[in-house]
């Protein structure tokens, strides 16, 4: 019995040192080879684009179902001319997660984004049954339906605000950069810049422009 015994011993200790030396060997194996970053993100980007595509479609839709709902709700709506310039109330960057409360003040319009305010230089307040009412909401909505999209310019100057009401009370508001051809979206998640197509670009400028009985830029 003590011999079977001892054998057996020696057979486990070569099995466990093989184990331990093969062990050794993969882990050595695997610390020489360099982890090559460029082509790990390579085949992370196919799950990050239909990631971003799903986002964007969500996106999409939400504009849309926006665009239907003011037209159906708005009944008053108010455009400001803006100085151009965006103030901040401190140096902070802006964090389009968690924007700051802006205190609404008669001569600031607030450009959430950049948790700040613009300089309100002219308004136009255009009631559902006046002269116009209709032209503005309709160039917003088919602008919020088919004219956005996330690619545009990475700066913002605002020209104009938008504000939609309801009974008094604020449905939805936007400030929009002519210079630069983009404004911002107030989706649930967060405020987010979206570039204006350019096809839509010119008739809204015009629409704009006039509305204040100035007479339409060519671009």
């Amino acid at each position: 019995m003590k011999t079977v015994y001892c054998a057996t011993s020696m057979v486990l200790i070569l099995i466990v040192g093989q184990l331990h030396t093969h062990a050794g060997g993969l882990g050595t194996h695997q610390s020489e080879v360099p982890v090559n970053e460029s082509r790990v993100r390579l085949i992370q980007s196919g799950a990050d684009d239909a990631f971003n595509d799903g986002v964007e479609a969500l996106r999409t839709t939400y504009r849309k179902r926006l665009a239907h709902q003011l037209d159906i709700f708005t009944d008053e709506i108010i455009i400001f001319k803006l100085d151009g310039e965006t103030v901040r109330e401190d140096n902070e960057p802006a964090d389009p997660f968690h924007p700051s409360d802006i205190i609404r003040q008669r001569d600031r319009f607030p450009v959430w984004p950049y948790d700040g305010t613009s300089g309100i230089v002219e308004i136009k307040r255009f009631k559902q049954t006046e002269k116009g009412y209709a032209d503005v909401l309709w160039a917003f909505c088919e602008l919020l339906e088919q004219g956005l999209s996330y690619e545009g310019p990475f700066s913002h100057h605002p020209d104009y605000g938008l504000r939609f009401l309801h009974q008094g009370e604020i449905l939805f508001e936007t400030s929009l950069s002519l210079r630069t051809g983009n404004c911002y979206v107030s989706y649930p998640d967060r405020y987010m810049w979206e570039g204006i197509d350019p096809k839509h670009d010119e008739a809204l400028a015009a629409m704009l422009e006039s509305a204040f009985g100035e007479k339409p830029k060519t671009r």
